[in-house]
């Protein structure tokens, strides 16, 4: 019996992190801010990002190069994966949820493969709504905004006032995505703040880490806040 207990002890804990936080009200005034700061997560414009990344995958380990061409107007990616020698090895487009795969080479060429790598994208760049349904405070204390885009998804961000994010996707009341973005961010174009270092967590029958590190960002159309454009 004894040698239950550090097992209960240890579900209990990782259930405890995994269960999907209370809101704590704020007053409106800043609930406002917390919004403005949940949107600034996500780039605002049209770029194209190139980042190494470092991947976990049924415990084997790679590494790669991810160049993604984002327009969250038009809801729109395109992104391709090529080796470290620049041969590419999956290559597809979405407009809105609908893919298009240009290339694909095993083990990079099934359907769902192809559908996770273009959601992944989708919820780390595009805001999950024109706005939070709820803002308020996480039980840290940091300022957190809830998303509700679907009937059975809730997208949680929680902007670190220290620097740094992270984003929690929940299907249901389970855990299938976390996003953590360090404190390190490049200025760009506009003012746009783009996070230099995301670790991106999936949850599931097949778990994987993506470790993304930036190394280019490129915009492609003048910014609104550009000087050209009028910069308040």
């Amino acid at each position: 019996m004894t040698r239950l207990f550090p097992a209960i002890i240890i579900i209990a804990a990782l259930l405890s992190c995994a269960r999907m936080p209370a809101v704590s009200p704020v007053p409106p005034e800043a609930a406002q801010g917390f919004r403005e700061a949940c949107a600034r997560v996500f780039p605002a414009g049209d770029w194209q990002l190139v980042h190494a990344i470092e991947t976990v995958m049924g415990g084997r380990r790679g590494t790669m190069m991810g160049v993604s061409v984002i327009s969250p107007g038009s809801r729109t990616v395109h992104c391709a994966l090529m080796t470290l020698e620049g041969l590419s090895m999956f290559e597809a487009r979405d407009r809105d949820g609908r893919i298009t795969v240009d290339r694909a080479v095993p083990p990079f060429d099934s359907p769902a493969f192809a559908r996770g790598m273009l959601e992944d994208i989708r919820m780390i760049f595009f805001q999950p709504g024109p706005g939070p349904d709820e803002a308020g405070l996480a039980p840290s204390g940091s300022p957190l905004c809830r998303y509700r885009p679907g009937p059975d998804e809730t997208v949680d961000v929680t902007v670190d006032p220290r620097g740094g994010w992270t984003l929690r996707r929940y299907e249901g009341a389970a855990l299938v995505r976390t996003v953590h973005a360090g404190a390190g961010t490049l200025i760009a174009s506009g003012g746009v703040r783009i996070s230099r270092h995301l670790q991106l967590t999936a949850r599931g029958p097949r778990p994987y880490t993506l470790d993304l590190k930036l190394l280019e960002a490129v915009p492609l159309a003048p910014h609104p806040r550009d000087p050209e454009n009028g910069s308040p």
